[in-house]
């Protein structure tokens, strides 16, 4: 009896460690490592990043057909359907294309607290000067 649930309770943990993996980089369209892209298994919740020569390395990785998203501000994203055999790694190079609109603008802009005094409507000249600024006034 005892063998019997010894093996039995072997059949049914040896599922628990049939694990993959996803082992890769991911470059930008000139070939240059990104560092600190996402990579992320929604269903599975199950993500990391990649290293500062673009290297990532996501493990315990269950056994099926995943949608794995690439992303990084500035970049477009990516998603991948990627089948994980049991106890195998996936390799993967994955390029990034740069997204260009959301690089359209950048505003940069600077608030002086310094002078302190109050205008005659009550606000600070530094914010005065910071609604002005942005046609908020």
């Amino acid at each position: 009896m005892r063998i019997y649930v010894l093996i039995t309770t072997l059949l049914l943990t040896s599922g628990l460690f049939a694990q993959s993996s996803l082992k890769g980089q991911i470059k930008d369209e000139q070939g240059q490592p990104i560092y600190g892209a996402n990579v992320f298994i929604s269903d599975l919740q199950k993500g990391t990043t990649s290293d500062s020569n673009g290297n990532l390395l996501l493990t315990d990785i269950k056994e099926g057909v995943w949608k794995v998203t690439f992303s990084m501000v500035g970049f477009q994203t990516v998603t991948k359907e990627i089948t994980f055999a049991q106890n195998s790694t996936v390799e993967i190079v994955q390029v990034l294309k740069e997204n260009e609109e959301s690089l359209k603008e950048v505003v940069v802009f600077r608030i002086s607290f310094r002078d302190t005094s109050i205008n005659n409507c009550g606000k600070s000249k530094a914010v005065s000067r910071f609604i002005k600024l942005n046609n908020q006034y």
